[in-house]
């Protein structure tokens, strides 16, 4: 069923479907805005996340440094990932059909760097958090108040992942718009 419903969505009539220079123009200034405003909310809680673990490594002894190391170098490649995986692009040149094709490109980037967040996001804190949790059960015991901690961390992964999934989704829709309206003017 949802592949006939789109077939039905892809094949209807495009006469009102029409798109300017300025449309695209604004699309992108906000999709690009708010990407900015994404990534300066990731390099905030990175900077704050790096503020708390950092005295942390100082303050414990021996191998009980090895989790907030891991925890500061995940952070610190999460964060460059960031700027490379999700820093927005130049959206908009001359020309309408260059713009759109550029648009485009940049919706495609951003959904594929979505889709992927478990590998250049997520994964960078696993080593840290399996080591601070490795750490707490052999200081302090694994009871129940350890597992609950556990399954809020998994949690918090899955939440972040399926968050992004579903952003992916929405911007393949916008792509999907947008190959239309490419398809119709050529």
């Amino acid at each position: 069923m949802p592949d006939d419903m789109r077939n039905v969505w892809r094949n209807q009539e495009l006469d009102a479907m029409t798109i300017t220079l300025e449309d695209i123009r604004a699309r992108a200034g906000r999709f690009r805005h708010r990407l900015l405003r994404r990534n300066a909310r990731e390099y905030i809680t990175g900077a704050v996340c790096l503020a708390i673990f950092t005295p942390g490594l100082w303050m414990a002894q021996g191998w009980h440094r090895v989790a907030p190391a891991l925890l500061i170098g995940g952070l610190i490649v999460l964060l460059y990932q960031v700027h490379r995986q999700a820093a927005p692009g130049q959206l908009v040149v001359d020309g309408l059909r260059a713009s759109v094709a550029r648009y485009r490109r940049e919706l495609e980037r951003q959904r594929d760097a979505l889709r992927n967040v478990w590998l250049w996001y997520e994964l960078p804190l696993v080593p840290g958090v399996a080591a601070s949790c490795i750490d707490t059960a052999w200081t302090r015991g694994v009871n129940a108040r350890f597992w609950v901690a556990v399954l809020i961390m998994l949690c918090i992964f899955v939440a972040i992942w399926a968050a992004n999934i579903w952003a992916a989704r929405n911007l393949e829709r916008r792509i999907e718009e947008l190959q239309l309206l490419e398809e119709r003017h050529d």
